[in-house]
C-alpha cells in the first residue's frame, strides 16, 4: 500500500526533507534538475473510471523554483514600475536563456522551453508568475482545498451544495482565521521569506471557489 509506505517515511521527514533529497542525489548544482511547480483552478470531477468531467473553466499559474546556479529567472519583474501592480508583471522568457545562449549546449535549454509550452497553453490559461506569487497562490489552494474537501466528502454533495450551509460558511471562515494565523506564525519564525496570507485573502479564494461570499468568523 502507498499509504503504509509513506507512514514509514513520516518519522524520517523534516520540512527541509525535499531540499536535502535533491541536494544529495544531485550534489552539483550544475547538473541539479529544474522544478516547476504551479497551481491548477480548473474545475473537474470523476464520473467513472477514466472519465472526468470539466465543471469549470479555470487558469493555471506556475513559476519556477529558485535557481541553484545563482540565474534570476524573474529579472525582468525588477524592470517593472513600483506603481504596476503585480498581477500584471510579464515575466521574459530572456530570463531563462538569452538569444546569445541557444545557439550552445545551453542547461537552461529545456527549462526555456517547457516554460515556452506552457505560456502557449492558451486552451488552460496557463500563466508565469514570480515564484512568490505561486506560494502564496499554493497556500490559498491549500486553503480551499481543506475547507471544502472534508465538507463534499462528508456530507456526499459537491461543491456548490455548501451554498445552503450557513454552518459550513462558519466552520469555513474559522478555518481561513486559522490558517493565516499559521501563516504569519510560519513568516516569523522562517529564516526563508515566507508570505504572509491574510484570512480575507484566503476567504476571498474559498468563496472565489463556491461561488459565494465567506463571511468573517
Amino acid at each position: 500500500m502507498v499509504v503504509d509506505s509513506v507512514e514509514a517515511l513520516v518519522p524520517r521527514l523534516t520540512p527541509n526533507s525535499h531540499k536535502r533529497l535533491v541536494e544529495d542525489i544531485f550534489c552539483n548544482p550544475e547538473k541539479r534538475l529544474h522544478f516547476i511547480v504551479a497551481i491548477n483552478n480548473h474545475g473537474a470531477w470523476n464520473k467513472d473510471y477514466f472519465r472526468s468531467v470539466n465543471a469549470g473553466i479555470g487558469s493555471i499559474t506556475f513559476g519556477i523554483i529558485t535557481d541553484p546556479r545563482g540565474r534570476n529567472f524573474e529579472a525582468s519583474v525588477a524592470e517593472h514600475d513600483v506603481l504596476v501592480q503585480a498581477h500584471e508583471w510579464v515575466l521574459s522568457l530572456d530570463g531563462v536563456m538569452s538569444s546569445q545562449e541557444r545557439d550552445d549546449d545551453s542547461p537552461y535549454r529545456s527549462l526555456h522551453n517547457t516554460i515556452a509550452a506552457l505560456s502557449n497553453l492558451l486552451g488552460l490559461d496557463a500563466t508565469w508568475k514570480p515564484i512568490s506569487h505561486v506560494e502564496t497562490a499554493m497556500k490559498c489552494k491549500l486553503v480551499v482545498n481543506s475547507a471544502i474537501n472534508p465538507f463534499t466528502a462528508l456530507l456526499g454533495c459537491r461543491n456548490g451544495d455548501l451554498l445552503e450551509s450557513a454552518e459550513a460558511r462558519k466552520i469555513i471562515s474559522r478555518m481561513c482565521v486559522e490558517a493565516a494565523r499559521a501563516y504569519s506564525m510560519q513568516a516569523e519564525s522562517s529564516s526563508s521569506c515566507c508570505a504572509c496570507v491574510a484570512d480575507a485573502d484566503l476567504r476571498s479564494a474559498v468563496g472565489r471557489a463556491l461561488g459565494m461570499d465567506i463571511g468573517a468568523a
